[in-house]
């Protein structure tokens, strides 16, 4: 792995599967919260907050 020029770990453009994001979103409207899904899908609360995050930023652009 190679890391960038000034450290760091190397951007990653997906963090998530399909089914990992569908299984985030679908617990989020669900009603749980960011550390409850975190815990359960086995990633991190900032993964499921920019999943969720870039999902609303979505629904808010679409038609």
């Amino acid at each position: 792995m190679s890391f960038p020029p000034f450290g760091g770990l190397p951007a990653c453009a997906d963090v998530v599967d399909d089914d990992e994001r569908a299984a985030i979103l679908d617990r989020h409207r669900r009603g749980e919260s960011i550390r409850t899904i975190a815990a359960g899908v086995k990633v991190s609360i900032g993964v499921v907050h920019k999943t969720i995050s870039e999902a609303r930023a979505a629904a808010d652009h679409s038609p």
